[in-house]
């Protein structure tokens, strides 16, 4: 059966779905999350703390955690069931486009406009990694099922591959 979800004022910027494919997320322009159950098409948390475009969402492997980035230079951690946001990190003068979250949700990666990619700690907040090797805007990152691999592609019409516990970059893929 086939579902459309519809609640929000703005274009959809990003979706993620659970593993069990019964929850929906999204994050809209219109500076809101929306969390959907999908039997029903029912938006069953609307999120709201970002003050500009959530331009990206990752959900944990059990549909507990949520992350978002946002135009407003913040990435939020929520509470999926609660819908009460955990934490919200930053780096000062850098904007968010790009994130994932580990399946466990101990780490989270979000890529920057300015070519970076920051990897943080969840429990803590503090951020454990900077990857820097793109020469441009980083538009996706990716994580692998155990978290100690990361992937990114840029404007700089490359991706690269890094470990993530020492910051290495292991490889970079050309061709586009």
């Amino acid at each position: 059966r086939v579902q459309t979800m519809t609640g929000h004022r703005g274009p959809v910027r990003s979706v993620a779905i659970s593993e069990d494919a019964s929850i929906v997320v999204s994050g809209s322009q219109d500076e809101t999350i929306g969390i959907w159950e999908v039997a029903t098409g029912t938006q069953i948390q609307k999120l709201e703390g970002h003050t500009a475009s959530v331009n990206s969402v990752a959900l944990s492997a059990d549909a507990s955690t949520l992350a978002s980035n946002s135009s407003d230079n913040t990435i939020g951690l929520w509470d999926v069931k609660s819908g009460a946001r955990i934490r919200t990190l930053k780096e000062d003068d850098m904007r968010f486009y790009g994130i994932a979250l580990a399946l466990d949700a101990s780490i989270v990666a979000s890529g920057s406009t300015s070519g970076t990619i920051c990897i943080w700690e969840v429990s803590s907040g503090r951020q454990i990694q900077r990857l820097d090797g793109h020469n441009d805007a980083i538009n996706a990152v990716a994580l692998s099922a155990d978290g100690s691999v990361a992937a990114s592609c840029s404007d700089d019409q490359t991706i690269c591959i890094w470990e993530v516990r020492t910051g290495t970059l292991t490889k970079t893929l050309t061709g586009h």
